[in-house]
């Protein structure tokens, strides 16, 4: 199922051709026939069982205001393995093919995470001051609200998984850029740099390498993502 003024679902093929070129991936309304149940699985987590605070102190991720209790909220081991609403997803055939079309047969789950975010955050890779692994790793997000760039979309720079020296021009992985470099050297607010905000629906299927420059501007409070993580064996080919 797909909303309505969403293209015509495209190929393996083509989805993963798109995404090894630009970094991310949107499958619009991929799971809209199971949005209820999985919300309900994700509102059920986040009753029952512990959530960790994220302290921004140590944390890239920024409160939206001083009047919320934390910038993000968040259950960081076997999110989605701890739900008998949620754990199907994991051998689900429209997650796996995806992921095999993307990284080829050598591939291997890694884990998922929960989040609610009452955060921005600034351009960053998911690698951090860490060096870009050679295998590729992948993040599949479900966001559960309607969001898009007024309302606090995940946004990337299009072309930043690739390594050389467009990417490290923006964003150098060797050292540690503060929030304020990109807007001091380009005259730019950083929510003003040239990027793809994705605009969601719940349902949708975002796929994203770890790699690629992201962030996330002008968002409200509580806003739902959980994530599934894949990557490349290290041995593979």
């Amino acid at each position: 199922m797909q909303a309505k003024d969403s293209p015509p679902m495209t190929s393996l093929e083509q989805q993963a051709s798109f995404f090894q070129t630009f970094g991310a991936l949107k499958v619009p309304g991929l799971f809209a026939a199971e949005i209820d149940l999985i919300t309900d699985g994700f509102e059920e987590m986040f009753r029952t069982i512990p959530s960790t605070q994220v302290d921004s102190g140590f944390s890239l991720h920024r409160p939206i205001s001083d009047d919320v209790e934390t910038p993000r909220r968040m259950i960081e081991v076997d999110f989605i393995e701890r739900s008998a609403k949620l754990a199907w997803l994991r051998d689900d055939s429209r997650i796996t093919d995806l992921v095999q079309a993307i990284l080829g047969d050598a591939f291997e789950y890694v884990g998922s995470a929960g989040n609610l975010f009452n955060s921005y955050i600034s351009w960053h890779s998911d690698h951090f001051n860490k060096p870009v692994p050679a295998e590729m790793h992948l993040k599949l997000a479900f966001y559960l609200d309607e969001l898009d760039a007024g309302s606090g979309a995940f946004r990337v720079m299009p072309g930043t998984n690739h390594p050389g020296p467009f990417r490290t021009s923006i964003y150098d992985e060797g050292r540690y850029a503060l929030p304020q470099d990109l807007e001091r050297r380009f005259g730019l607010a950083e929510k003003d740099l040239p990027c793809w905000a994705i605009s969601v629906q719940p349902g949708d299927l975002v796929v994203v390498n770890d790699a690629i420059l992201h962030a996330s501007f002008n968002g409200g409070e509580r806003r739902r993502m959980f994530s599934l993580q894949f990557e490349q064996r290290a041995d593979a080919e």
